[in-house]
């Protein structure tokens, strides 16, 4: 499977009233990397709406933080499939401070793909031709 490497630099609007970055603030580069991941795939989010009327939720999200990031510092985002059903795909993500690779956060992230509102049994198929 792909694992789609992004980097970033923590942004003074990413952190809170102590220059450490917001928890929710991960949540947003991790939701562009889930984004990153499936272009590697040729999954292309805007044409799936647009031509197909397909979204992808985010189902469920277990998330752990291990140490802060501070403004300014440079992170690293992985982010690699760990499980693809019918119904669902789950992500494994984890944010590294770049200089000392220390792991603020890791998550796992589960999304399933709604088709015309309701659960796509195929999202599965989405992938198949390009793992």
């Amino acid at each position: 499977m792909i694992e789609n490497i992004m980097k970033f630099k923590v942004q003074y609007s990413d952190t809170d009233a102590y220059s450490v970055m917001w928890h929710g603030a991960y949540l947003r580069y991790m939701e562009m990397g889930r984004v990153e991941l499936l272009e590697d795939y040729g999954i292309k989010i805007d044409k799936l709406q647009k031509e197909h009327d397909v979204i992808m939720p985010v189902i469920e999200l277990d998330i752990k933080y291990k140490y802060s990031a501070k403004l300014m510092d440079r992170c690293v985002l992985k982010t690699k499939i760990i499980e693809l059903t019918k119904t669902t795909v789950t992500f494994l993500q984890e944010i590294f401070v770049e200089d000392t690779q220390k792991l603020c956060t890791s998550a796992v992230v589960r999304a399933t793909a709604l088709e015309h509102g309701k659960i796509s049994r195929q999202v599965d198929e989405y992938f198949k031709e390009r793992v």
